[in-house]
């Protein structure tokens, strides 16, 4: 990213954690939060994207938004939700990669 710094690398692991405790058998409130978090992280990291103009990563951050938006929820059934979460926990991970490699090469984090 190209802003003057990068979020702090807890923007990126605390919904990865929250989506790795979401493989265990938790309680339906766990899920609505874990909603909440995961949509209003990726919402900021699409922002930043878009103001970075990394057209790719906007784009699918804002798929992520989309596919976890508490209001106007996506119904994937139970059985799809693990495999989406695991998705979910490599895109994030695999973006962190990417802003701390970009940071680094432009002499910051």
């Amino acid at each position: 990213m190209a802003s003057e710094s990068n979020p702090h690398v807890a923007v990126w692991l605390v919904p990865i954690a929250a989506l790795g405790v979401a493989l265990l058998e938790m309680p339906y409130g766990y899920y609505q939060l874990l909603r909440v978090l995961v949509f209003c992280v990726s919402c900021y990291l699409a922002y930043r994207s878009h103001e970075d103009q990394e057209q790719g990563w906007t784009w699918l951050l804002a798929g992520l938004a989309i596919t976890y938006n508490p209001i106007v929820k996506l119904h994937l059934g139970a059985e799809v939700w693990p495999f989406v979460n695991v998705g979910t926990i490599l895109l994030l991970a695999v973006h962190l990669l990417h802003v701390r490699r970009m940071g680094n090469s432009r002499g910051r984090i």
